[in-house]
Parts: C-alpha cells; sequence; structure tokens
C-alpha cells in the first residue's frame, strides 16, 4: 500500500470495513454515524500509510483507534 497499490488497499478495506462499522455501530448506537465513521477511518488510512511504523503494533489496531 505504501507504494500506491490500489489492491493492496482494497484487500485491507475487504477485510476490515465490517468489522470497523461494527465497532462504530457498538459505540454509536446510529448505522448512519457508524457508515460515516468507517468511511472516514478508510479514507484517512490513505494517508497515514506512508508514515505508519508496523514496529508500533498491527496496522488494524491503529485503524480501530
Amino acid at each position: 500500500m505504501r507504494s500506491g497499490d490500489e489492491q493492496a488497499f482494497i484487500a485491507l478495506y475487504r477485510r476490515l470495513q465490517g468489522p470497523i462499522y461494527r465497532f462504530a455501530l457498538q459505540m454509536t448506537g446510529g448505522a448512519n454515524f457508524a457508515e460515516d465513521v468507517a468511511q472516514e477511518v478508510f479514507l484517512a488510512a490513505e494517508s497515514v500509510i506512508a508514515p505508519y511504523d508496523v514496529s508500533r503494533g498491527a496496522l488494524s489496531a491503529y485503524l480501530f483507534g
């Protein structure tokens, strides 16, 4: 993903979109708000990937945070 590989981003999205949405839904109690949160997480992920240091923990943990 750091090199701009679209397929890598799609794989990440497919793997984590559902869990992130469910987490946001549980935290907010609103489906519309949870959808917005999940979308924002993946929009922000594009700018976070390049400087992300894998030695600090899993990317999925960071995205849930």
